[in-house]
């Protein structure tokens, strides 16, 4: 639905008038005297972008914030935000100024500790989490969120002793997941065709260096244009098996040559000549002479609205709401696209196994057709559990992040991912404790980079390191020993934690840096140790044993009082930030990276992957593979901080100023850089199926796109009255001066 908002004059008075859900609106935006036609003109082009964004309530909420307090850093005026708060949020706009104590959204309560769980997949995060939390009769009912597939895209936060949920006792938990909105959805299933057409082409071209029958190559490709798309449908919607679509290979043929046809010419006199045998034929010679040009992208416009493509998604779409049916019937509770849910159970419940797997899915019944799961269509989830001997039975949230090093990742791009995914995570959870999960059996090329990472980060005191496996590296150790696993002597174990230490831990902890051995934890994630062998002692290399010493540790440490910062305090600050060129520099380095964020070589950024970066965007998320703006801005601006000089005058608070002013500066950086531009991203998305959006037509929708994004990224922080670096040193005054740490 598109919004057209008017200017009319009306009794004396500017007015915007609006069609909001079939009722015609008028909102006054000032007298005629007090305000010239051309202002006027200008808060209604506002209003327009604003209701045509789709902004949720709260991101409105945020946008104003930004007007009110940075009106030099806005894009839209308070006059617009308002007029759009009152025509399409007018009674949540009614409560939230009605509201006597109106506080900033956040996550956390007063006694709330969050803690982050990083690493890579396979290091046993989720397993020690289980074990950590949950009663050990009861894990293996969870034991399926360990399996949860590589294109799953959210983390899931364990929420133990909620302030706000009636858990009575450990015996019960809360399951709570949001659903995604039904076009995110109906944009993962057309991303899922598209990407199978696209496969035809890139299998031709990959086919003509060695083959030259086009008859065959074009079998080839089509053959391997049905597999990419059964291996999406099971990637990300775990329908392979229920998916029988009629002659698949036929359709995605058909919709193919009807876009490149009706792309390459609509006259009536080709009709005759321009078979499909034909245009086959030619598309193959084309690729094969290097002169087709032609991307999926391109002709998206045209296919999706063919009948065979709109039937093809149809019946992928039928399938994936079948689980959101099938799951509303098992557990009697109403549920669609953009709903959040709770469900309560008693562990011992018979149902409590399947709840999981139907949530979150499982791996060991994918292949069974009677199975289901809507964890392809989640958004967020979060688990909540009533444990007192856990944090002084004090709220405590353990978010279990995506594993770093997930999925498909480009050669040479692996440590630029995971930095944008721990940072990412971080973002969004604002932890106060962050526990590194690695392994001894296995070498981990990412530890070292994190972790010197986060130190430079402001995190160097709340960093902690986990290694797994210690119960497979132990039996080992004593079976080549000749030494009794069950009764093993302080003496021989200490002896153990000691070659653990030279073997596997030494270099690495010399290239950690400042991180303290009693930081450093030998862990036993399946608690074998404690549960096959009697020996006591393997009891603290248990996660709740790690977990309760962690909090202990952080509680020593714990600030007793809050700090804020003083207006002199402050100035000193930024005027060493300025003798330093802290600010242009953060604006150069953020300049320079919008190639490696953007870059307009195809091979390095292709059409899908910069969809999904700008989907990301649009929905106001970090971002995907190498475009996460605010991400990489943080980045550019926390490496400004590591000089001694800058060290010295945050003093003794300076790693927990630095973790505040990074996280509260990003987050206000993402609103300025991404949020504000939520009507350009829904353009650039809308342009694939509507070619009128188009405004560079003689070069491909893909390098299009990717100038615009460039450009959005070029001059997102300046305006005509201030340029990149005034814009940082205002930013970071105002975040300063607002911090508690």
């Amino acid at each position: 639905m598109s919004y057209k908002p008017n200017l009319i004059l009306d009794n004396g008075a500017h007015k915007c008038s609006v069609t909001v859900d079939g009722k015609q609106q008028k909102i006054t935006i000032a007298p005629f005297d007090e305000m010239s036609i051309t202002l006027a003109k200008e808060i209604i082009r506002q209003v327009s972008d604003i209701m045509n964004a789709k902004y949720s309530f709260i991101q409105i909420i945020k946008l104003l914030d930004v007007s009110e307090n940075l009106p030099y850093l806005s894009r839209y005026s308070q006059k617009a935000l308002h007029i759009t708060l009152k025509l399409l949020h007018q009674e949540e706009w009614r409560e939230y100024i009605g509201s006597n104590t109106v506080e900033k959204i956040s996550g956390k309560t007063k006694n709330s500790l969050v803690i982050l769980n990083i690493g890579c997949t396979s290091a046993g995060k989720t397993l020690g989490n289980l074990h950590a939390i949950i009663p050990r009769g009861y894990i293996k009912k969870f034991i399926q969120l360990t399996t949860i597939k590589e294109s799953t895209n959210f983390s899931i936060d364990n929420c133990v002793n909620p302030n706000n949920r009636d858990i009575l006792n450990k015996e019960e938990f809360e399951v709570e997941f949001t659903l995604k909105t039904f076009d995110k959805a109906e944009e993962d299933i057309v991303s899922l065709v598209i990407e199978a057409l696209q496969e035809i082409l890139d299998t031709i071209k990959s086919e003509v260096k060695s083959n030259d029958s086009s008859e065959v190559i074009w079998d080839i490709a089509m053959a391997a244009a049905c597999e990419r798309l059964t291996i999406n449908k099971d990637k990300t919607f775990d329908i392979s098996n229920l998916v029988d679509f009629d002659n698949e290979n036929i359709v995605l043929e058909a919709i193919l040559l009807k876009g490149i046809r009706e792309y390459s010419t609509r006259s009536i006199s080709y009709r005759d000549k321009l078979t499909d045998n034909q245009l086959k034929l030619d598309i193959v010679r084309d690729i094969k002479e290097n002169v087709f040009k032609i991307t999926i992208d391109d002709i998206a416009y045209i296919i999706c609205e063919t009948q065979d493509f709109k039937k093809l998604t149809k019946h992928i779409h039928d399938q994936v709401y079948d689980a959101i049916n099938k799951f509303s019937v098992k557990y009697d509770v109403s549920i669609n696209y953009g709903q959040t849910i709770s469900i309560k159970k008693r562990f011992d419940a018979v149902d409590t196994k399947d709840l999981i797997s139907n949530v979150f899915g499982d791996k060991k019944q994918r292949k069974n057709n009677n199975f289901f799961s809507i964890d392809a269509l989640i958004s967020k989830a979060k688990l909540y559990f009533r444990n007192n001997e856990i944090n002084n039975g004090e709220e405590l949230t353990v978010v279990d992040g995506l594993g770093i090093n997930q999925g498909q990742i480009p050669k040479g791009e692996e440590k630029k991912v995971a930095y944008n995914r721990v940072h990412a995570a971080i973002q969004q959870c604002n932890p106060d404790v962050i526990i590194y999960n690695t392994r001894l059996d296995s070498k981990d090329d990412y530890i070292i980079d994190v972790i010197q990472d986060l130190n430079d980060q402001g995190f160097k005191n709340r960093i902690y390191v986990i290694y797994g496996r210690v119960d497979i590296v132990l039996e080992n150790h004593c079976d080549e020993d000749g030494l009794d696993i069950e009764d093993l002597s302080d003496t021989e174990l200490a002896s153990f934690e000691d070659y653990i230490e030279k073997q596997y831990l030494n270099k690495e902890l010399i290239s950690l840096g400042n991180l303290e051995r009693s930081k450093v934890y030998l862990c036993d994630k399946p608690c074998k140790l404690s549960i096959k062998y009697s020996n006591e002692q393997f009891e603290k290399y248990t996660p709740k044993r790690i977990l309760t010493n962690i909090l202990e540790i952080y509680r020593e440490n714990e600030r007793t009082e809050l700090i804020k910062l003083n207006k002199a305090r402050i100035d000193q600050i930024i005027s060493t930030l300025d003798n330093y060129s802290v600010f242009s520099n953060t604006y150069a380095m953020f300049k320079a990276s919008i190639d490696v964020m953007v870059p307009m070589q195809y091979s390095l950024l292709r059409w899908n992957t910069l969809e999904c970066g700008v989907r990301s965007l649009y929905y106001d998320g970090l971002g995907y593979a190498s475009l996460y703006p605010s991400i990489v801005l943080k980045n550019c601006f926390a490496k400004q901080f590591n000089r001694k000089e800058i060290q010295a005058v945050f003093g003794d608070d300076y790693d927990d100023i630095l973790k505040a002013l990074l996280n509260d500066w990003t987050n206000l950086a993402h609103l300025i850089i991404v949020t504000f531009y939520k009507y350009e991203f829904a353009q650039l998305l809308n342009m694939r199926f509507n070619y009128e959006l188009r405004t560079m037509k003689s070069i491909t929708l893909t390098d299009e796109r990717k100038h615009i994004v460039r450009n959005i990224l070029n001059t997102c922080v300046e305006n005509d009255d201030l340029d990149g670096p005034s814009a940082f040193r205002k930013l970071t005054q105002y975040v300063l001066s607002d911090i508690i740490y």
